[in-house]
């Protein structure tokens, strides 16, 4: 471990997320995850936050984008806080949320259109439970890009990109 750069982050962290916020999680840090800890401090806070190329204000604005699109709501609230406390107004964390509805949010949705327009030809043919059970199954799996349990068994493609359509 570099020891400045994690002293750098541990700086910027405590001035992003609050003093109190950071001394409650290295506090319930143990032995397992002390490591994981000193990590996101050295390299997420001093490595990668304490470049100067981009202001805290614009990596804020980034963080809340990413974390929302990634639905981590524990996230999100420290760093709510944390934009704001760089300088982020509450109007721009609106946009902010709003461009991503549009540009994370749409883009799943219209994906999942073919699919459960395939599971309406369906309910004709196989009868509505089943259909529509796979249909809503099918379009949850696309929109978190994970494939379902139950994938391998269901008779779906091996080698299966989340473009392919079946």
């Amino acid at each position: 471990m570099d020891q400045k750069t994690h002293d750098k982050g541990l700086e910027i962290r405590k001035a992003v997320l609050g003093e109190a916020y950071v001394n409650n999680a290295l506090k319930n840090s143990d032995s397992f995850n002390k490591p994981f800890q000193e990590l996101v401090t050295e390299y997420c806070w001093g490595a990668v936050w304490g470049r100067e190329e981009l202001p805290r204000k614009t990596r804020s604005m980034l963080n809340l984008a990413m974390i929302s699109i990634l639905n981590r709501p524990h996230e999100l609230k420290a760093h709510i806080k944390g934009a704001l406390t760089n300088g982020v107004s509450r109007d721009e964390i609106r946009e902010i949320f709003m461009q991503v509805s549009i540009y994370a949010g749409i883009p799943a949705r219209r994906r999942q259109l073919p699919h459960r327009a395939r599971g309406v030809r369906r309910t004709r043919q196989q009868g509505v439970r089943h259909c529509c059970l796979t249909a809503v199954v099918l379009a949850k799996a696309r929109t978190y890009n994970h494939r379902p349990w139950w994938w391998e068994h269901a008779g779906a493609p091996a080698e299966h990109s989340n473009q392919a359509r079946w």
